[in-house]
């Protein structure tokens, strides 16, 4: 009755009362307990560009233009895929092996009831072995148990790269955990934040570390070509993060 009044009254500003409704629909629409339900063909309707070529190609131009390389102290970036060890084989022939590249991501979960559903996989080695086909992932919770942070920094030994993604790490602070320990394992690592840029604050012993402010396909193949080295990174830190100066590179 105190909100009716209110509303009567206009304390409670019309705009208010329309804005509330409309997110109450949205949410019920999203639920399918609207009254009379949304027509089938009316909640399938959307622009025929949704999702064409031209948009994804658009997609993939913003998030290449997007990536930031935050630090690169060790100069990883661009990574050389032609740095395998060399092996004379019993009919010498000089044969150049590959580069053994790890990729360890999380298993992306939705945190809200509004963005994009997580990807089937994980979208960074996807992106990550159009340059290394062979390369090898693994992937960990959200919040990675002790046992998982063992047998990553375990798996990670002794590689040629490894390539550790986090997904908004100050809510999972495992995620931190789990970069230090692979970091402690000897190999050269590159971190790429695949939502939230504020993970590098936990770890800034990390030498390298690329935000991408996003898991979806197109900004994860952006990234790979920045670490791989066919696409100079020219995206610019667009918050300010705790800690050291960070700065963007480029």
């Amino acid at each position: 009755k105190a909100i009716w009044e209110a509303a009567r009254s206009g304390r409670i500003p019309k705009e208010r009362i329309d804005s509330s409704a409309q997110r109450v629909l949205g949410v019920k629409a999203l639920f399918g307990i609207l009254t009379p339900p949304v027509p089938a063909a009316a909640a399938t309707a959307g622009p025929r560009s949704v999702g064409s070529q031209a948009n994804r190609t658009l997609a993939l131009r913003i998030a290449r233009e997007s990536v930031t390389v935050l630090q690169d102290r060790d100069g990883i970036i661009p990574f050389s895929l032609s740095g395998g060890a060399r092996e004379v084989g019993l009919d010498g022939v000089d044969n150049c092996k590959p580069v053994d590249v790890l990729v360890i991501s999380p298993d992306i979960k939705n945190l809200t009831m509004v963005e994009d559903t997580g990807p089937h996989g994980s979208p960074l080695a996807k992106a990550v072995r159009t340059f290394v086909p062979g390369a090898s992932d693994m992937t960990v919770s959200q919040s990675p148990s002790k046992e998982e942070i063992a047998a990553a920094a375990t798996i990670a030994a002794g590689r040629g790269l490894v390539i550790v993604g986090t997904y908004n790490g100050h809510l999972y602070p495992a995620q931190a955990a789990l970069v230090k320990r692979v970091a402690q394992a000897g190999s050269p690592v590159v971190v790429v934040g695949m939502r939230n840029p504020y993970d590098v604050a936990d770890f800034p012993e990390v030498g390298t570390y690329i935000a991408t402010y996003s898991f979806r396909d197109c900004s994860m193949q952006a990234a790979a070509e920045v670490i791989f080295g066919s696409t100079v990174p020219t995206g610019r830190l667009p918050v300010t993060i705790p800690g050291p100066k960070w700065r963007s590179f480029a």
